[in-house]
């Protein structure tokens, strides 16, 4: 009889030697991958470094234990071999001494939670549910009691009148009665109408004469007269004293040109003595300046009637038109001239500007306006009689509403107020 715990050794004996090798590469890696993955090795001759160990252990006896993890070798297919003939049954081995137990593994960690599984199917409806039949109707309850009384109605209206009785017939004439007293007078009647004028009468006789009256007030001018014959002619008086020189007469007509005079003779003069210096002439025509204010920052508080607006800021300038001592609000005007004055203000009142000259208001120089937010625009000419004099631009004296230079007007960047003053030639 075979024994079933033949070794493979013996199995593999009677092929031949090529099937033999190719038979014994698969057992082995048979046996390494699936059947021993871990194989314990006792062996005390052996030190566990030797051997490759992962992990070293002792028995009660001291034998070292290793435990070798066989590598998985994937060997090359070969052909398949043909079927051997078996061979005869190997004696029955001796009994092996039993095996010294290991040392137990170590219990593990418990593992996390695996992630939640699919939601199961939906069950078969289920087995609809027998109809019950309806019951039949009950019988009628018994008759309730007799409710109280209600409360008594209200009363009726009333009924139609009935039909006149038929009149009775008339009785006998009674006795006639006793006279009685006389009653009050009564009322005047109305005023009748009036009556037709009569006939004139005859002239009455005539009164005495009355005194005579004062004099009445004296009566209007008459008109003037027709002019008188002329009076004989009076003697030739004495000469009066001479009058005033009359206007002069009008120009005569231009005379002939009278005939060319002889060359005269040449004759070259001294040279005269150096005058005295003359005034100071004009200024040249095209000297002005610019002066200009921004608000907000310049003109803070208002500007009340009599006092000036200021133009701190200087733009472009040719010549000496300048300020007054560094003053904000008054202006030089160095010669004797006629300059052109242009302003432009814008305002939040209505109100109004003029030019201040010399401390005195020009009428001829007063703008203003009328709507709250807009501009005062001045353009106008003024003529000097002495060398710088100065102007400003101010509230008329008198005002009663103080002005407010309008800052950043129709926007958010602040606006200019501008004072352009130029010399004409």
């Amino acid at each position: 009889m075979a024994s079933s715990g033949a070794p493979p050794e013996r199995l593999i004996g009677v092929l031949g030697k090529p099937l033999r090798r190719v038979a014994f590469a698969a057992l082995l890696l048979f046996a390494a991958a699936i059947l021993v993955p871990a194989v314990l090795v006792a062996n005390p001759r052996v030190p566990a470094a030797l051997a490759g160990c992962g992990a070293q252990a002792h028995t009660a006896d001291g034998t070292e234990v290793c435990v070798v993890t066989a590598p998985a070798v994937k060997a090359a297919s070969g052909s398949r071999g043909l079927l051997g003939v078996t061979g005869p049954s190997g004696a029955s081995g001796s009994s092996g001494s039993s095996g010294v137990g290991g040392q137990g593994a170590t219990t593990g960690r418990e593992g996390t939670q695996g992630p939640r599984g699919p939601q199961g199917r939906q069950g078969t409806t289920g087995v609809p549910g027998t109809a019950v039949a309806r019951g039949s109707q009950g019988s009628r309850g018994a008759r309730g009691a007799s409710g109280p009384h209600g409360p008594r109605g209200a009363a009726g209206y009333n009924g139609v009148q009935g039909v006149a009785g038929t009149r009775g017939a008339a009785g006998s004439q009674g006795l006639r009665g006793l006279t009685g007293d006389n009653g009050p007078l009564g009322p005047f009647g109305l005023q009748g109408a009036s009556g037709m004028t009569g006939a004139q009468g005859a002239p009455g006789i005539a009164g005495p004469i009355g005194a005579v009256g004062g004099i009445g007030p004296a009566g209007d001018t008459g008109g003037t007269g027709e002019v008188g014959p002329a009076g004989p002619s009076g003697g030739i008086g004495t000469e009066g004293l001479t009058g005033p020189t009359g206007p002069p007469g009008d120009i005569g007509t231009e005379g002939l040109t009278g005939p060319t005079g002889p060359p005269g003779a040449t004759a070259t003069g001294a040279n005269g003595a150096t005058g005295d210096t003359g005034p100071t002439g004009p200024g040249a025509s095209g000297d002005y300046a610019e002066f200009y204010a921004l608000m907000p920052t310049d003109n803070p508080a208002t500007v009340a009637g009599g006092a000036a607006v200021q133009f701190p800021r200087d733009g472009s300038n040719i010549g000496l038109i300048t300020r007054l001592g560094g003053s904000p609000s008054i202006f030089v005007l160095p010669n004797i001239g006629t300059y052109r004055v242009v302003f432009i203000v814008t305002i939040s009142e209505g109100g109004q500007l003029v030019i201040d000259l010399n401390g005195t208001e020009l009428p001829n120089t007063v703008f203003g306006q009328v709507a709250a937010e807009s501009q005062i625009n001045g353009n106008v000419l003024i003529t000097t009689t002495s060398a710088d004099d100065t102007i400003a631009i101010e509230n008329p004296i008198g005002a009663g509403t103080a002005l407010t230079m309008t800052p950043s007007a129709g926007g958010a960047q602040p606006v200019v107020a501008t004072l352009i003053i130029e010399q004409l030639p």
